[in-house]
């Protein structure tokens, strides 16, 4: 499967983007890219002069975070990471088609863009959230604003997914999804939709990675039979673990296809 990929990853004719989550490094997808397609990709991590040397590769990780507290964290919002993702994403070259790979609140970032940027939507054939907290996460504090913004009930998430479902791309099924879940404590003690892929009601429940779906799913099988996404699987797996695991590589090869 490594081989398949690797070829793939090498001679594609779209643009592969990776986009990481919120309680990460910038440069978490680096384990995976390693393995795939080793050297023969580029990190950028948006910067507030806006220089950037783009190399000719097809494959890029992109990072909303500056290496400032102040500007990652404190100040930020959705609103604000998805608009540094798409300033990247503007220097790319512009004709080709696009694939978004994100983990964690990162898929949050690819669908606000999509659904707020037609022409990038219009250009994308695939996305791939990982981990992603599709449906929010039941404990949010109220600051800063991006962590509220995460709260399962309030308007951001509703609204987002609202637009989301109505996009051309998930109507023609060109989104997967993939959502980890561990033993722990708390999980034995939560009912299955909420057990998540970490050690508490902060990580990500099963149940808003994969949305509407998650029940269907058999740990560590490929789910066929959906009728929303174009991918689906509930692997055996913690939240940073998604990063970098063979249980992902059949999301990997989905994307490629």
């Amino acid at each position: 499967m490594f081989d398949d990929i690797k070829k793939k990853f090498s001679s594609t004719d779209s643009l592969i983007i990776f986009i990481h989550g919120i309680a990460t490094r910038s440069n978490d997808w680096e384990c995976l890219l390693e393995i795939l397609c080793p050297g023969q990709y580029q990190f950028i991590r948006w910067n507030k002069l806006g220089s950037y040397s783009i190399g000719k590769h097809s494959v890029f990780s992109l990072s909303f975070f500056t290496g400032s507290f102040l500007d990652d964290y404190t100040e930020a919002s959705m609103e604000l990471y998805a608009e540094r993702i798409l300033a990247l994403v503007t220097l790319l070259p512009p004709k080709k088609k696009l694939i978004f790979v994100a983990h964690s609140l990162g898929g949050l970032v690819v669908k606000h863009i999509l659904v707020f940027h037609p022409e990038i939507l219009k250009r994308t054939k695939k996305v791939l959230t990982i981990g992603t907290p599709n449906l929010g996460v039941p404990l949010t504090l109220p600051y800063p604003q991006v962590i509220s913004q995460l709260n399962r009930r309030g308007k951001y998430i509703k609204n987002l997914n609202n637009m989301w479902i109505q996009t051309k791309l998930v109507k023609k099924k060109n989104w997967g999804v993939i959502g980890g879940i561990v033993n722990s404590l708390m999980n034995g003690i939560l009912p299955q939709p909420y057990r998540t892929d970490g050690a508490g009601p902060g990580f990500v429940a099963i149940q808003s990675a994969i949305p509407f779906e998650w029940k269907k799913c058999k740990l560590n099988e490929v789910y066929n039979r959906s009728e929303l996404y174009g991918f689906c699987m509930k692997v055996y797996a913690g939240h940073q673990e998604l990063l970098c695991c063979k249980q992902i590589l059949p999301g990997m090869q989905w994307v490629l296809q």
